[in-house]
């Protein structure tokens, strides 16, 4: 009998596109191989620059590894969640399945390559299981999956009027399309998964069976504990470490930092950019933001994931300011492992993890005042960075999250009664 085969279709490779979900399902991808239990293989979907030449789609290489492979994809329509130009890349997928005939599709998302792959998959693997982990509201919102509303505060849930406020362009008859088309296609999805319970219960409030969508955390391959800073040192280091993008806070964390150097604060926040920040108008904003506030805020660079427990070591406070509702819970991990408390925006995700006075503290999303009070407070409360740190609960750990797959796989391939050949 051969091994249980599981194609891994992601949004970007950590390589080229790293962000909380590529780590995620790349870990979790890598781990499953070492474990050798079944033979898996990723497919990472890039943007279109990774095509060849001449224009040409085709796989792709990637490093050193024969199950990992890149595939170029054009632009992608957020509000219906579908490629623009996507057939020479959906025939090139549906000739992988083909090939390599998964007995699992595990979707990460459905950027780039969209939600008409789930279509080729029945055409092509009609017995196989399709499993997808969503840490995003794409499905939900159709306004790139933000889930805010036009005066910034979170959004309820989707409905025709509410959307229409943000998408205004799109008619009624748009967004009814748009429903229709996502909830037909997704309909072909055996399990949902979910890294937090928050993000479970806004897609049961959608609508999602309720058997069809369970809660795996992000787990954390084990490392050796940080050194903690000297006891005799003042707690006023933050360090940011995010995308150079508008939805991850950024501006907010300026505006507090310039708050900040008005008073004469000697805290330093550092930003250090997961990705190259591309040029445009908000990384030109970003960057004369950190200039005005350059006696509080500097801006060392990019870097790498693999570099991020020195870098976090080096500060005492790890700043999470993100403004979407289902972000940053790998940063809060890594940081946690780091042993150090974390300072978040109060999105719901944020709260399953971060308790605030417990292990760490919250302060209302976008506020800039409400951070720099924080942000003053974590700087000046003695003893407040011992009781948090030392309050940082055990961590979800990679093997937990790779049995917890195993198990999901192998019940869904029972539940159809199909076995590996």
């Amino acid at each position: 009998m051969s091994p249980l085969r599981v194609l891994f279709v992601c949004n970007g490779h950590p390589a080229l596109d790293p962000s909380e979900a590529s780590w995620g399902a790349h870990d979790l991808y890598q781990a499953l191989r070492e474990q050798g239990e079944l033979e898996p293989m990723l497919l990472a979907c890039t943007s279109a620059s990774a095509r060849t030449p001449s224009g040409e789609v085709r796989l792709q290489g990637i490093g050193r590894s024969a199950d990992e492979a890149l595939l170029p994809v054009g632009d992608f329509d957020p509000v219906m969640l579908a490629a623009r130009d996507g057939s020479a890349a959906l025939k090139v997928f549906a000739d992988l399945l083909a090939q390599f005939r998964p007995h699992i599709i595990h979707f990460h998302n459905f950027r780039r390559l969209g939600l008409e792959a789930l279509v080729v998959v029945r055409r092509i693997r009609p017995q196989a299981r399709i499993v997808a982990t969503l840490s995003d509201h794409d499905l939900i919102c159709a306004n790139d999956g933000q889930m805010v509303t036009t005066a910034g505060a979170p959004c309820a849930g989707a409905s025709l009027d509410a959307c229409r406020r943000c998408l205004k362009d799109a008619s009624s008859a748009d967004l009814v399309a748009r429903e229709l088309h996502v909830r037909n296609l997704v309909s072909l999805v055996d399990r949902f998964v979910t890294p937090s319970r928050s993000l479970r219960e806004r897609l049961l409030a959608w609508g999602a069976p309720r058997g069809k969508v369970q809660t795996i955390p992000y787990g954390l391959a084990d490392r050796p504990p940080a050194v903690p800073p000297r006891a005799d040192q003042p707690r006023r280091s933050f360090g940011i470490f995010a995308p150079i993008a508008p939805d991850s806070g950024l501006m907010c964390a300026l505006g507090a930092a310039h708050l900040l150097k008005e008073q004469g604060s000697e805290a330093a926040l550092r930003f250090h950019a997961l990705t190259q920040p591309e040029a445009g108008d908000f990384a030109d904003q970003f960057m004369a933001g950190v200039a005005q506030a350059a006696s509080v805020a500097s801006y060392p660079g990019p870097c790498r994931r693999d570099e991020l427990p020195a870098l976090m070591a080096s500060v005492d406070w790890v700043l999470v300011p993100t403004l979407k509702p289902a972000d940053a819970s790998a940063i809060i991990l890594e940081a946690f492992q780091t042993g150090r408390p974390v300072i978040a925006a109060d999105t719901d995700a944020v709260q399953e993890m971060v308790r605030d006075g417990i292990n760490g503290l919250l302060f209302q999303r976008g506020d800039a005042g409400d951070l720099a009070r924080t942000m003053r407070r974590a700087a000046s409360e003695n003893g407040l960075w011992e009781r948090l740190s030392a309050a940082i609960p055990p961590l979800p750990s990679l093997a937990e999250a790779v049995d917890r797959h195993l198990a999901l796989y192998n019940a869904l391939l029972r539940a159809r009664e199909l076995a590996p050949v």
